[in-house]
């Protein structure tokens, strides 16, 4: 008989959060070999080290929110540099250099 493993649920929605909440890939993840665990599955490493495929299911999600964060703050700075070229548009040069360097064509009013 398959000895079936409990999967904790507190790691259970760890890993459908970080999945962006896809309950079918997430149910494909436990089953799929991973090598970062020697080849076996989530499921089959869980019974032999939690504490491995918890920090692996953590580390997964604080890259995902570090790689968010910095999409946010990349919007952020673009729409700051594009408010800079407008107010820089106003004194009618053709092209400004902003203070990273970039350059960008103006145009005049």
């Amino acid at each position: 008989m398959k000895k079936r493993t409990n999967i904790p649920k507190d790691l259970i929605k760890l890993v459908i959060d970080a999945l962006g909440g896809d309950r079918r890939l997430a149910k494909l993840w436990w089953k799929t070999e991973n090598p970062l665990l020697g080849g076996l599955t989530p499921r089959v490493a869980l019974q032999f080290r939690e504490s491995m495929v918890r920090r692996m299911i953590n580390d997964a999600t604080r890259a995902n929110e570090l790689a968010i964060q910095h999409a946010k703050d990349q919007a952020l700075l673009e729409a700051l540099h594009l408010h800079a070229w407008r107010l820089h548009s106003k004194n009618g040069e053709e092209f400004e250099t902003c203070d990273c360097g970039a350059r960008q064509e103006v145009s005049s009013s």
